[in-house]
């Protein structure tokens, strides 16, 4: 039987390349693509048949796994410190834009 993982650390999985599911928050959507390198489920109060229908898919369907794993591999390969450095440095010069913009 193949291993799959749902961690909540979504990028390490991805430079594991281990398959896994990810709560539909945070900073995600930078690196996860759902049904493409990684399942994205919602973890709102009362959400947990989302979770269950989520992790039964990867159960039933050991080839989007695989596939999954592989374009998780590929994402993480891109990824750098440099490129998230650059991303987070971007978010705080737009929020101070913004924040400027509302005090003049």
């Amino acid at each position: 039987m193949k291993k799959i993982s749902i961690i909540g650390d979504g990028f390490f999985g991805m430079y594991l390349s281990e398959y896994f599911a990810l709560p539909a928050i945070g900073g995600i959507y930078e690196y996860a693509i759902n049904d493409i390198n990684s399942l994205i489920v919602d973890t709102k109060p009362d959400s947990e048949l989302n979770i269950i229908h989520a992790i039964n898919d990867l159960i039933n369907n050991i080839s989007k796994v695989d596939k999954m794993k592989n374009n998780g591999l590929s994402t993480a390969n891109n990824y750098s410190i440099e490129s998230a450095a650059k991303s987070e440095i971007d978010l705080l010069i737009s929020i101070k834009e913004v924040g400027n913009e509302k005090y003049n």
